[in-house]
């Protein structure tokens, strides 16, 4: 007799970081559209160019995240390096005061 069993069960799917880096992004969409609609009603002022920063600082990690994930897959010494320079000139670049 032949063991028939159809008992089999497909295995559960493994839970990535994705979620968060989709929640993050929705955040700093968010927070684009908050500083648009107050520059648009004319209240340009502090609370904008906050929102405004806030949204370009979530936007910058959320690039170095995702850059960070294809740079950690090619294991050549080269891609590392260019990608470590252009995240120290991003964030040297964000901090420094326009001149």
């Amino acid at each position: 007799m032949a063991n028939n069993n159809n008992n089999t069960q497909s295995p559960k799917p493994v839970k990535s970081g994705g979620w968060l880096l989709n929640l993050i992004s929705f955040v700093a969409v968010i927070c684009v559209g908050i500083s648009l609609l107050l520059s648009k009603v004319g209240l340009s002022g502090e609370i904008s160019r906050a929102f405004s920063t806030i949204a370009n600082v979530i936007s910058y990690l959320i690039l170095i995240a995702l850059s960070l994930f294809y740079v950690a897959k090619r294991k050549k010494l080269w891609i590392w390096i260019v990608w470590a320079v252009a995240v120290v000139l991003i964030v040297v670049a964000f901090f420094l005061p326009a001149v």
